[in-house]
């Protein structure tokens, strides 16, 4: 016999008080479910969209050892089309530009490199070290990041490497050639460039995705490598996909990837064969079979255009940090020369058969591009600061927050990094803000990252290039601002030589959902020689981080498991009923990042709500309050992963449950 009254919300008193710390883990918090019009005129999105099926023209999956992988570069043709090989290796005050207000910034300093110590503030250095160098002297290595729970996965134009959370490098550069060595022609022709790197927490992945064109046979490809478990260093799923569809006369460039729970997604530019000139671009969306070598059944959207009928150039993915409740995929854009707008798009239903997508229009301040105008100091030649299209993205509760390179004064003579974060349920400007160092400073390449895992008040960091005419030669630098309006601008490594020039450039950015409030950038700079080298760091995005995690274990949810504020606290219900069966608690499909629902026997019957609140500013505790609807025996188990403590409460068979409100759970604050 089980109870199977309708599962009742109890409205908590103290949770009108409580304030829910921030704090990353690995999993993404669920999202509260919320009712969304997605009818209105702005958002009908002229363009054109196929199911591409199992098909999809895929050579793969193949399986890859990387050691294997790079045993066997030495057998590459000496005439393959193949990109450059590789090695690895304060300015005055600074003022933010928003919609209604200038603010004026502490004067930057230099960072103090690798310090250790326990308690950092905003903005302060945890981890410092060299990263990729390009071996050429004009083409920069184009740095992606990817961060995991022991792993720092860097991709650059010539291959990738991993390294530990210390630095220590544990994975020598292997070219591109060598992990998709299976899928090249014989001999390899293709020339592989614009990395990407992501980590997914939700999957527990890497993703790593490198563009691929062949232009005496006018073939392009796009090449998708996904990590077997959560160490980058094991086996690889590789996979190649025609991306001359849909256009056979065009080839894909400035490709970006995302992932979320439904899908895979890549988005590009197609560029005409002949002229290299602009056609349309592409959103292809793909379902998990990837994770686990399956057949990749996809779908392509292409053509896509803003509400004025005029063609959208270069869609960002906005990598998730919560799991969106309507099921939606988000992707931004800007226009890439000026304009006073971004586009927001909506993808949702089945990514590998017909999805729905949706777009809006949201005005924004002006922005103007840069383009071949950086002054670099010792030479007549300007670097490329981009156009003004979006860098990267990511959402998180209701938020997509977005960052690209603008010329603020419409002068050439300087420029500044644009950054805004967005309501996906308004479709409007949140908070917006111009990154201006003024006359002679140059701001560009932004990259972008938060605080994710937590609530909808996230702090902010920005990685971006820095260059002062006639003083400072290209350096990298970072951003950081918080949610209490402190911030923190500081140059990480000051340029040494004049690079001559950039035809294509981005930084990296990640946050670190097994170390709370970390914060891991890649970021070019000139080296002494005029190689472009990448220094790699970590900062603190919250002053309660840490230099280590105390030997803390994480949570990782999955059916039974349900991760709370940040992924900090762990829930578990084992049950036993009338007639002797037992089992666990299931994790239901609401919940928050302070609550979650589990059912035992049905889905639609939940038995069980817990909730784990932050008393800290109230009595130094975490709280822990429980319902259930049930008359079988339960035992429910909240554990605190940072320092392993258990609080356990049970209800006997045949007793109704009873409340629990236990404010002195937890005294382990913060």
């Amino acid at each position: 016999m089980r109870s199977d009254v309708s599962p009742v919300f109890l409205w908590l008193a103290f949770v009108a008080c409580s304030a829910a710390r921030v704090l990353g883990a690995p999993g993404l918090p669920l999202e509260p479910a919320i009712g969304i019009d997605l009818n209105s005129a702005n958002s009908a999105v002229p363009h054109r969209a196929e199911a591409q099926g199992a098909g999809l023209d895929t050579l793969g999956p193949f399986a890859v050892d990387l050691d294997q992988a790079a045993a066997r570069e030495s057998t590459l043709a000496a005439d393959s089309y193949v990109a450059p090989r590789g090695v690895v290796t304060g300015p005055a005050a600074m003022s933010t530009t928003g919609n209604d207000a200038t603010t004026e910034l502490p004067v930057p300093r230099w960072a103090e490199g690798s310090e250790t110590l326990r308690a950092k503030a905003v903005g302060d250095v945890f981890r410092s070290f060299e990263g990729l160098a390009a071996s050429s002297t004009s083409a920069p290595p184009d740095s992606a990041l990817a961060v995991g729970s022991d792993h720092v996965v860097q991709a650059g134009v010539d291959g990738f490497v991993i390294f530990d959370k210390n630095g220590t490098l544990v994975l020598s550069l292997l070219h591109w050639e060598g992990l998709f060595f299976d899928l090249l022609e014989n001999p390899p022709r293709s020339y592989l460039f614009e990395p990407r790197a992501v980590y997914s927490p939700e999957h527990d992945r890497y993703f790593l995705l490198v563009t691929g064109i062949d232009r005496p046979l006018r073939r392009s490809h796009l090449f998708l490598a996904v990590s077997q478990s959560s160490d980058p260093r094991g086996r690889w799923w590789i996979y190649r996909f025609n991306s001359e569809f849909p256009a056979d006369d065009a080839w894909l460039g400035d490709a970006a990837l995302g992932v979320d729970t439904w899908g895979v997604y890549l988005t590009g530019n197609m560029y005409t064969w002949n002229a290299d000139a602009f056609k349309w671009a592409v959103l292809w969306s793909l379902d998990t079979g990837v994770l686990n070598g399956g057949a990749a059944r996809s779908s392509v959207q292409w053509d896509l255009r803003w509400p004025d009928a005029s063609p959208a150039f270069g869609l960002r993915p906005a990598l998730p940090h919560t799991v969106s409740s309507e099921g939606a995929t988000f992707f931004v854009n800007t226009r890439p020369q000026s304009g006073d707008q971004i586009a927001l798009w909506r993808l949702t239903g089945d990514r590998g058969g017909t999805p729905v997508l949706t777009r809006d229009a949201i005005t924004t301040s002006p922005y103007q591009s840069i383009d071949r105008q950086v002054d670099q100091p010792g030479t007549e030649v300007n670097l490329h600061g981009g156009d003004a299209r979006v860098q990267n993205a990511i959402y998180a509760f209701r938020r997509v927050y977005a960052t690209w390179t603008t010329d603020p004064t419409s002068a050439g003579t300087s420029s500044g990094v644009h950054w805004l974060k967005l309501d996906t349920d308004a479709r409007g400007v949140v908070t917006e803000e111009i990154l201006h160092g003024g006359e002679g400073w140059y701001y560009f390449y932004p990259a972008i990252t938060i605080l994710g895992g937590g609530g909808p008040l996230l702090n902010t960091g920005l990685f971006f290039n820095v260059v002062e005419r006639g003083n400072v030669f290209l350096s990298a630098a970072a951003y950081v601002s918080n949610v209490a309006g402190e911030n923190r601008f500081q140059l990480i490594s000051q340029g040494q030589g004049v690079n001559s020039r950039s035809v294509a450039s981005y930084n990296g950015a990640a946050y670190d959902f097994f170390r709370p409030g970390w914060m891991w950038g890649s970021v070019q700079y000139a080296g002494p020689q005029l190689p472009w080298k990448t220094r790699i760091l970590a900062v603190a995005m919250d002053d309660q981080a840490t230099d280590d995690d105390g030997g803390a274990t994480f949570c990782i949810p999955n059916a039974t498991t349900r991760c709370l504020v940040g992924g900090r606290f762990q829930v578990e219900i084992d049950w036993r009923d009338f007639s002797g069966s037992t089992g666990e608690g299931q994790v239901a499909s609401s919940g928050t990042d302070n609550s979650a629902l589990l059912w035992f026997f049905d889905p639609n019957n939940w038995e069980v709500l817990v909730k784990v609140l932050d008393g800290c500013d109230i009595n130094q505790r975490y709280w822990v309050f429980a319902a259930g609807t049930t008359d079988v025996a339960y035992t429910l188990r909240v554990t605190d992963t940072r320092n392993g403590r258990v609080s356990v409460y049970s209800n006997p068979l045949g007793n109704a449950a009873a409340a629990v409100t236990d404010s002195d759970a937890f005294a382990t604050c913060p």
